[in-house]
């Protein structure tokens, strides 16, 4: 579809007579923005897939949830806001039957804890890699596992920890490899750790997921408040820091005390009172917003902000 000219795909929208065109992609790679540029729908989204602004006035709304939007951010945004009531975020919990490599095999040790941050690397920002690298020095015998994108990228992360005055061998890097066992080798990690400038979103949902706690430090932009929105959202603000003293203060409780590690890493499991892998839930939230969305362009009025009603599902009927 992306190779296809953009006024066939606009014009086929158009006669489909779709009423709401949900854009999934922003600017990110592959995105057709020039598609919705041509106005094919009456009703124009950005969701999900693109966490900031689009700043053109053909995108009239945007998903997101008042966790990630603060309200001083507001003004930089051109979209009219649909607040969903918990997060915004759609997931489901993953599960894989594959069995992960032995710690050796992955290049861990076969003690010591394990930092986990297998973002890309591009999302890795300077300040969350410093403090990072500071958690190495205070946890004895940890190790930092980061993914490895190609020789040259994992040369300069080694370069920089050393110049700081790590030892290379207390960095592991993950290869690329299938989804199953990625989410298996998971199972090797004790917390995950979030990144700040762009928090990560599929990579925080894997490793709960998986059983392992996040802990995150919000920004001020939604892009760097997914993180906090997802954990709020699972029963678990007590990993959502406030200064990047919190987070590794955070990180330091879960290494010393066994008791509450126990108790954070079965709630993470635990879906029971989690608002979060619900996918029925945030379904109806969603769909919900377009009905109203709809109404609004029915009755002639303007997009305009907003708050989704409280749609609780039944336990039973949540992932």
């Amino acid at each position: 579809m992306h190779r296809r000219p953009a006024e066939s795909i606009a014009y086929r929208i158009a006669a489909d007579g779709v009423d709401i065109l949900v854009d999934l992609s922003g600017y990110t790679l592959d995105a057709r923005p020039e598609v919705l540029a041509m106005r094919p729908a009456p009703i124009q989204v950005s969701y999900l897939g693109f966490l900031g602004t689009q700043g053109s006035r053909h995108i009239d709304y945007t998903l997101l949830d008042r966790h990630c939007m603060l309200p001083e951010q507001r003004k930089y945004w051109d979209e009219s806001v649909a607040y969903l009531s918990e997060t915004s975020i759609y997931c489901e919990r993953h599960v894989t039957h594959a069995k992960p490599l032995s710690r050796a095999e992955y290049g861990l040790p076969e003690t010591g804890w394990v930092l986990c941050a297998l973002h890309m690397p591009r999302k890795i920002d300077p300040m969350a890699f410093d403090l990072w690298l500071e958690l190495l020095e205070e946890i004895p015998e940890s190790v930092l596992w980061l993914v490895s994108q190609n020789p040259a990228q994992q040369q300069a992360v080694i370069d920089y920890a050393q110049a700081k005055g790590l030892q290379a061998e207390r960095l592991v890097f993950a290869s690329f490899v299938d989804r199953p066992e990625h989410l298996a080798r998971y199972r090797h990690a004790d917390v995950f750790l979030d990144t700040f400038v762009f928090n990560g979103h599929t990579t925080v949902i894997d490793a709960l997921s998986m059983g392992v706690p996040v802990v995150t430090l919000p920004g001020d932009a939604p892009c760097a408040r997914g993180g906090a929105s997802i954990l709020r959202a699972h029963g678990l603000p007590e990993l959502v820091a406030s200064s990047p003293r919190e987070y590794k203060a955070i990180v330091h409780q879960l290494y010393v005390d066994s008791a509450w590690r126990k108790e954070i890493r079965a709630r993470v499991m635990d879906d029971t009172a989690s608002r979060l892998f619900c996918p029925e839930e945030r379904v109806r939230e969603i769909e919900t917003a377009y009905e109203m969305m709809w109404a609004r362009h029915q009755a002639g009025l303007p997009p305009a902000d907003f708050d989704v009603p409280d749609i609780d599902v039944p336990s039973v009927a949540r992932s």
